[in-house]
């Protein structure tokens, strides 16, 4: 015969076992197949929220973070990420023309959004 106490220890471990079960079963579920969103989906999901970016707001400060090690492919591609360039490519190509041999500052570089190409590289890059 199971007394009183023993009972009440088996209910709750059994409880206690099938609602650990039950939340290890949502964190396996919910970690599934979730797909990948792409860059697009992001932006038009953040501009849902009320979200822009840099470009969109002219005049808005970026802060950029320029390691010794990064190129100008880097630094491009870093000014488009923070929304402070359109075209990366277009971008460096401006560079590439202004500052044939340049290599980008290390530094925090704050900029403005909206800045001409030439300024931004004028500000970001220096001569050897």
């Amino acid at each position: 015969m199971v007394d009183q106490h023993t009972r009440k220890g088996l209910t709750l471990a059994l409880g206690l076992g099938c609602g650990i079960g039950l939340m290890a079963g949502a964190v396996l579920w919910s970690m599934g197949d979730n797909p990948r969103l792409t860059d697009e989906q992001v932006i038009a999901r953040a501009r849902t929220l009320g979200m822009t970016r840099a470009t969109e707001l002219p005049g808005a400060k970026v802060t950029v973070l320029v390691k010794a090690d990064t190129t100008l492919a880097d630094l491009a591609a870093m000014l488009k990420a923070a929304g402070a360039v359109a075209d990366s490519d277009a971008f460096l190509a401006k560079v590439k023309s202004k500052h044939p041999e340049g290599k980008p500052k290390p530094g925090i570089h704050v900029i403005i959004a909206g800045d001409s190409p030439e300024t931004l590289a004028d500000a970001l890059v220096a001569e050897p």
